[in-house]
């Protein structure tokens, strides 16, 4: 009785031992993002930042090394690598970076690291980083952070984890921005339309802009007198750019105008098609939606298109002129539509068009089908009724002083007056445009 008394006796203690000791708590998970810059512009010993995240929420968890894998195509590491306050070590592994060294970044907090990096990008190309590297060691020998993809970063009302940059870009720039770096002197007026011209989302691109009109044999490309816009095509090949450039002042001709011609050209499969005359633009807007399609007939061609009232901003007006016809973008096609009548619907009007296709003019047959967004054209066609990609909205010219004009060959005795000629253009095909 006793030994099984003493028995009973023991097993509770144990259990209110159990009981009243603390259960160890669990270490908390830890978590980790990196943000790469939205653009990495060419260049020898170019410094981008990379910010690092501990977003472990609790505890005692520093991110103390950290390693970034192979850089995208056309990036390369030189193992250069500072903070803030200066203090990290960058050693390269192959075509990796780790960075090692610094003060480490506690819970809920974030350091800026500044990489060195040579940048030989070809085009503007925007390309995503490898996911890195966050240890709790000092030489990546602890444990290691889980990365956090879907964290919002409340400053920026974007996840934390940001692993995209533009490549050999100026900048990077949404619908309706303005362009505001790498246009040198020359150029102005330069932005982004507000929509895409084939209609499909908008998002930021990135973008390049080289700026040869006072000559440097810029290659491959550039001849002087000339700029080159080249955009993410990738991305987004439906985006559309407006500037105007002011070419190198020249003397005029015997007729009292100037002699030189502007001309364009645009990539076709990568190839810079060689420069042909520029011509005037349809319109003077960038693409703008009229409507979304309703229905397509092909029997009778006619198109029924959704016009809602009031008109969403920056959409453009429907034309109603029964006698002319007027271009469109759906999709990859190009058509001509003459407004024949109108109904009224909920929320705007159906308006039903008379619709003229033809293969030539983009080399796409779109399907037409319903909610396609309807867009506003502003290209022409050439002579061969292929549609170009750029077209001149505005061009004129400015007497200016003799001085700025050149010497060789020497103007006539008496001088004729020395101008500038300046040349706004709508540029949806990764454009250029020489101003001789």
């Amino acid at each position: 009785m006793y030994k099984l008394r003493s028995g009973f006796l023991l097993f509770f203690a144990l259990l209110f031992a159990a009981l009243a000791t603390p259960a160890i708590a669990a270490s908390p998970t830890k978590q980790f993002a990196a943000a790469y810059p939205a653009t990495v512009p060419n260049g020898t010993g170019v410094e981008i930042k990379v910010t690092f995240y501990n977003l472990t929420p609790n505890g005692n968890s520093y991110i103390n090394s950290v390693e970034l894998f192979p850089p995208p195509t056309g990036v390369a590491f030189t193992g250069a690598v500072r903070t803030a306050t200066g203090n990290a070590t960058g050693t390269l592994n192959g075509t990796a970076l780790i960075i090692n060294n610094f003060a480490g970044i506690g819970p809920n907090r974030s350091l800026d690291f500044y990489v060195t990096v040579n940048v030989t990008a070809t085009g503007c190309t925007s390309q995503d980083w490898p996911v890195p590297l966050a240890n709790a060691g000092n030489s990546l020998q602890g444990d290691s952070f889980n990365p956090l993809y879907e964290l919002v970063n409340p400053a920026t009302n974007q996840p934390y984890m940001q692993l995209r940059s533009a490549t050999g870009c100026d900048g990077v720039l949404a619908c309706g921005e303005q362009v505001l770096i790498g246009l040198g002197s020359g150029v102005t007026d330069a932005r982004r339309g507000w929509f895409n011209k084939d209609g499909t989302s908008c998002v930021k691109v990135g973008y390049d802009f080289t700026n040869d009109i006072m000559g440097g044999s810029i290659p491959p490309y550039m001849q002087g007198n000339d700029i080159l816009l080249q955009w993410d095509v990738n991305s987004q090949p439906g985006a559309a750019f407006t500037y105007t450039a002011y070419w190198k002042p020249e003397w005029v001709g015997a007729n009292g105008l100037p002699s030189s011609q502007t001309k364009v050209a645009w990539f076709v499969n990568g190839v810079l098609i060689p420069p042909v005359p520029a011509r005037a633009c349809v319109s003077a807007s960038l693409p703008a939606p009229y409507g979304t399609i309703v229905s397509y007939n092909p029997g009778a061609n006619q198109l029924i298109v959704f016009v809602p009232s009031p008109l969403p901003a920056n959409w453009a007006v429907a034309p109603t002129s029964t006698s002319l016809s007027f271009p469109v973008q759906i999709g990859k096609e190009r058509l001509q539509l003459t407004y024949v009548s109108q109904a009224a619907a909920t929320g705007g009007a159906n308006y039903t068009y008379a619709v003229q296709r033809n293969a030539a003019w983009t080399g796409f047959q779109d399907s037409l089908s319903s909610n396609e967004p309807v867009m506003s054209n502003p290209l022409p066609l050439d002579g061969s009724s292929k549609q170009m990609q750029m077209c001149i909205v505005d061009e004129g010219f400015t007497t200016v002083d003799p001085a700025l004009c050149p010497t060789t060959p020497a103007p006539s005795n008496p001088p004729v007056a020395c101008v500038q000629r300046s040349t706004k253009a709508s540029d949806l095909g990764d454009g250029y445009m020489i101003g001789n």
